[in-house]
């Protein structure tokens, strides 16, 4: 979680405006709680399956807003 955050705050203090993570499930379960502060003990219900897709707007260095969390929508056939 350390790690989440100081990398929250490098993000921010940079010129950069948009950030792709890709990262095994755990890491992004803790990102999950990072953005709603929520315990630890919650851990899985910000569950990230494979292949899941989430779009997380960064308002301000712990501030954020979901658009949307682990969506599948692009997978399915048409």
């Amino acid at each position: 979680m350390d790690r989440l955050k100081k990398f929250l705050e490098k993000f921010w203090t940079s010129d950069e405006e948009v950030c792709t993570i890709v990262s095994h499930g755990a890491v992004l379960n803790l990102f999950g709680l990072l953005i709603m502060q929520a315990p630890l003990d919650h851990f899985w219900t910000m569950y990230m399956s494979g292949c899941g897709v989430s779009k997380v707007i960064m308002k301000g260095i712990y501030k954020f807003s979901i658009d949307y969390w682990n969506a599948h929508h692009f997978l399915k056939d048409k």
